[in-house]
């Protein structure tokens, strides 16, 4: 997470909390490739905080970050498909998502349904 980023979206002294300009730098970031930043996006889109709801586009960022071994966004694509396109495949899918979840982040390791994102 870059400084900008924590200064607008943690309770930092004497700055006010921006979800949209948090959401602004987030994106800089995850378009440049940021893994982390491209989870948080994820999440944005994922709970609709300052853009609308969109569990496709969320799922587009999680895979994106995925893709660049972000056990946090592994976890979150696995719940996005297990949960928005239940079917007996994705089902499947997500299972291989958790099991790589699982294997990258050790027994201990646990992660919220937007896990990273705050």
């Amino acid at each position: 997470m870059t400084f900008s980023t924590m200064v607008f979206t943690h309770n930092c002294p004497g700055v006010d909390k921006d979800e949209r300009t948090a959401f602004h730098w987030y994106m800089r970031a995850a378009e440049l490739g940021d893994a982390d930043a491209q989870n948080c996006i994820g999440c944005y889109y994922d709970s609709g905080g300052p853009v609308e709801q969109s569990q496709r586009i969320a799922a587009l960022w999680y895979q994106r970050a995925t893709d660049q071994g972000h056990v946090g966004a592994t976890y979150n694509l696995a719940l996005c498909y297990y949960y928005v396109h239940y079917s007996p495949m994705i089902v499947m899918v997500s299972y291989y998502y958790l099991l790589g979840f699982r294997s990258a982040s050790g027994p201990t390791t646990r992660f919220s349904a937007v896990s990273d994102c705050s």
